[in-house]
This record gives C-alpha cells, structure tokens and sequence, in this order.
C-alpha cells in the first residue's frame, strides 16, 4: 500500500487509514470484504467486522491481500514487529467500576 496514503512526519504518530480506505483499497482489487472473508474460512462478517473491532485472523487476511503490514493499517493494535497491542484499562475506569459496585451494594 502506498505509505503516501498513510503517510506521516517524522515527528508524526502513524496515521491508520480510514475504514473506508481499506474497504476501498479492497475493493480496487476487484474483491468485496465478504468475499476475502469466506475465501479466507472466516465468517462472511469477519472482515467488515475488522474494520470497526480488533478481529485478528480477518485482520491478517486483509493485511496480506493488500500486502500492507499490520502495523500500518493498524497502528493502535499492532506494533511494529507484527505483535498485538494490549491496551490496559486506565485507572479511571477501575474507580469508576469499584464505585458502581460499593453503590449497587448498598441498595
């Protein structure tokens, strides 16, 4: 893929593609997501699915059909190497949480 579309600074977060770039890119190579997906053994779901929620194997379909690496279509779920991106709960959502459960407790 042209890096030019995700193209960035050098001081510059990578810039994912939007979700309709992707779709765009796929279908430019003559194929739909639902078709990648069933040809791939995913559900006929699974790719368009990719685009709004972390679904690795439908990710790594669409990453090799366009042969753009993960990490650029990607770049909040992949790092570099290929490897996934856990995100970790912020503190906020913890006390939040423990606040819901001391109120609903005490009802």
């Amino acid at each position: 893929m042209a890096t030019d579309m995700i193209g960035t600074g050098e001081d510059e977060e990578p810039k994912a593609p939007h979700p309709e770039e992707i779709k765009a890119m796929i279908r430019m190579r003559g194929m739909t997501l639902s078709r990648l997906a069933t040809k791939n053994g995913l559900s006929e779901s699974a790719c368009r699915a990719a685009l709004i929620r972390p679904q690795p194997e439908a990710e790594k379909v669409i990453s090799k059909f366009l042969g753009v690496a993960l990490h650029e279509l990607w770049p909040d779920r992949y790092d570099e190497s290929g490897g996934r991106v856990r995100h970790v709960r912020d503190e906020n959502n913890h006390e939040r949480d423990d606040c819901h459960r001391l109120s609903a407790g005490a009802a």
